[in-house]
């Protein structure tokens, strides 16, 4: 089954209002620690998320700060996941200790566009469990990743992965595979016009 349907996360501007604090006109604060998930939407269909900042300010955080990721069992994957003008990130872009800003691990047609993404080993975790057909048809467009990446942009592109028109500033790896990660399966993967620098 899917969990919150058509759910929709809106704010008044996810870009950067203060530079100082990475905070936007409407902030989502995360102020807990572990290796759990600040926003969990997990096999949820529809869900979006638009204009606002989402950011995390502990150090003692190491999880997922946005979790959209599907389950790997039939039709409990997440479908249709939006982020549209979303700032992903750490206050005052202090830390990178989280594991990623976002997950769409075993999701099917997501979307992220006009996003900043920073602050993490990884911005967008992806992996394709190809016992469900997870995950197909990500569109990433016109989003700047870093700085604070310390690891990649994105890591495991799965199935048929567009990356379009990003900024991948201070990030070690543009796209990275994680070959340990018997899940991972990769194909029809898109990489044009992306910027990759310092």
């Amino acid at each position: 089954t899917h969990d919150w349907p058509n759910t929709t996360i809106s704010g008044d501007g996810g870009g950067v209002a203060n530079a100082g604090s990475n905070r936007g006109a409407s902030t989502l604060l995360y102020t807990g620690s572990g290796s759990g998930s600040f926003i969990s939407a997990r096999s949820t269909a529809q869900f979006t998320m638009r204009d606002i900042s989402v950011i995390y300010n502990n150090a003692s955080f190491t999880g997922t700060l946005i979790d959209c990721a599907g389950y790997a069992i039939p039709n409990a994957e997440t479908t249709n996941p939006t982020f549209i003008n979303v700032n992903m990130g750490s206050d005052q872009s202090l830390y990178s200790t989280a594991a990623a800003m976002l997950s769409l691990d075993a999701c099917l047609n997501s979307v992220v566009e006009g996003c900043h993404i920073a602050g993490a080993l990884v911005g967008i975790y992806v992996l394709a469990h190809t016992s469900v057909g997870g995950n197909v048809n990500t569109l990433v467009r016109s989003t700047a990743f870093g700085p604070g990446i310390t690891q990649s942009g994105i890591c495991n592109p799965a199935f048929n992965t567009t990356v379009l028109n990003c900024v991948f500033e201070n990030t070690p790896f543009a796209v990275s595979v994680d070959s340990a990660d018997s899940a991972q399966q990769i194909s029809g993967f898109t990489f044009a016009g992306n910027w990759c620098g310092d």
